[in-house]
């Protein structure tokens, strides 16, 4: 079990499906992980059938992947708590930008940051490379380190 923490736009929800879908190379393989994950996002899904799938899923034994998306620590509880069954084969992670400085600490949390400047620097070169000086700085500075502001601006 799994939790990933970190502020609103820092890339959380990629990182973690981007760490869990297919490799280039797994085209042709017998068994993928991809192939295992099941993702649900609150914004779109309701937690009591999040929890009753979950509870089928671990009875019936089926081995999978959950990913709840915006998922806050009661619901994760919740979830944990479905999951501990000694009968499930089913591994959870959960990501939510809601969190105290306390949960961090937890095991099984994983806590992203924002970019560094220079990484934030770096996206910018590559996707809009004619920018003066003055606007990379204030694009920088507008960011904050996160991800999705950089992805909205460079497109």
């Amino acid at each position: 079990m799994c939790r990933v923490l970190g502020q609103s736009g820092v890339g959380k929800s990629r990182l973690t499906l981007e760490s869990l879908g297919p490799l280039d190379d797994q085209f042709g393989a017998s068994a993928r992980i991809s192939d295992l994950v099941l993702f649900a996002s609150l914004s779109e899904s309701d937690p009591v059938a999040i929890k009753n799938a979950l509870q089928v899923l671990v009875g019936s034994r089926t081995r999978a992947i959950v990913v709840v998306d915006e998922c806050d620590l009661e619901l994760h509880n919740d979830l944990e708590s479905i999951v501990g069954r000694s009968t499930s084969r089913i591994s959870l992670v959960t990501i939510d930008n809601h969190y105290t400085e306390e949960e961090k600490s937890y095991a099984g949390r994983i806590f992203l940051g924002t970019a560094p400047e220079s990484v934030v620097e770096g996206i910018l070169m590559s996707r809009l490379s004619a920018l003066s000086d003055e606007d990379r700085r204030r694009l920088i500075r507008f960011s904050e380190g996160r991800s999705s502001a950089l992805r909205c601006l460079a497109q």
